[in-house]
């Protein structure tokens, strides 16, 4: 809102000899988090399961976690500057078609929250973290063939997926233009695939569930697509493409002695599911949030420290 100073400048006998008034504008800063399992921080519950005690989440059905790495960076940016605030709707299991743009299991899609709130704010949020397609193209159906040694993929179908996720981006860009979004920064997807050496590597997936040559097709023919498709509709749509990511995890794989990825038997041991497999893990959030931060800095979004 408006905000006005009054100045008076007193004599040392106490008179006022002179006084001024300045009036300025104080913009809280609206910070948005859309998106999948990527943003929302699967695989790392706020309070791990422990006891017979169910793991806790910020949100339950979402598996929101503060641990998230657009949560991090909220947290560092609100830290030092006044007027932020915070719309957390990342979901796990989010697609696109299903949670972004659509409404998911009945309560409203992500993107019409956020209008909802730009209407009564008169213009979107300032700054919106996003992270979708993984779902959209069946990443999670891929890697769960991939574990049960079924590496065989109709190609025509996965172009028709490639498709169909570059149209939902469109739909995305034109929904965030409407209702007058400010910054939008898009991760690209982190390589899972890379042990501390650099290569690809499924020895440490139980009973050799996975194969390494099952392993680089994921890499290569997906991973790779996806990120130069996030990367391509990025500089149509004006938006920030954050295309470090996958170089953070290059040598971070669930196989590395320095993962940034978490186990099956990690997440089964943490939140009592398998569903936090293949996610980062809070090293990982912590090293993307970093990255997060750098461009949010470089383009002048927030202040450096």
């Amino acid at each position: 809102g408006i905000h006005s100073v009054h100045l008076s400048i007193l004599s040392g006998n106490g008179d006022v000899i002179a006084t001024g008034e300045r009036s300025f504008e104080m913009r809280p800063l609206w910070f948005a988090i859309i998106g999948d399992s990527f943003a929302s921080g699967e695989g790392n519950p706020d309070v791990y399961q422990h006891d017979g005690k169910s793991a806790q989440w910020l949100d339950e059905r979402c598996h929101r976690s503060s641990t998230s790495f657009a949560a991090q960076v909220f947290k560092e940016i609100a830290a030092v500057q006044s007027q932020m605030y915070l719309t957390f709707l990342a979901c796990a299991g989010a697609t696109v078609e299903n949670g972004i743009l659509k409404s998911e299991s009945g309560s409203a899609s992500q993107l019409t929250v956020l209008e909802s709130i730009s209407t009564l704010r008169g213009r979107g949020p300032d700054v919106v973290i996003l992270t979708l397609g993984g779902n959209d193209i069946g990443f999670s159906d891929i890697i769960n063939a991939l574990v049960h040694e079924n590496a065989r993929f109709d190609i025509s179908l996965m172009d028709m997926r490639f498709f169909f996720v570059s149209h939902q981006l469109d739909l995305v860009a034109e929904r965030f233009a409407a209702m007058g979004t400010g910054s939008v920064f898009v991760p690209q997807y982190f390589d899972f695939t890379k042990n501390q050496y650099g290569e690809v590597d499924a020895s440490c997936i139980g009973s050799g569930e996975m194969s390494t040559s099952s392993m680089t097709f994921a890499e290569r023919r997906i991973l790779r697509r996806l990120n130069t498709l996030l990367f391509k509709k990025g500089v149509q749509h004006n938006w920030h493409v954050a295309t470090a990511i996958p170089a953070l995890f290059a040598r971070r794989g669930i196989c590395s002695s320095q993962s940034f990825i978490r186990s099956r038997e990690e997440s089964i041991a943490l939140q009592g599911n398998a569903m936090g497999a293949f996610h980062p893990n809070e090293l990982g959030h912590r090293a993307v949030a970093q990255e997060i931060l750098r461009n949010l800095r470089e383009c002048g979004v927030v202040d450096a420290p």
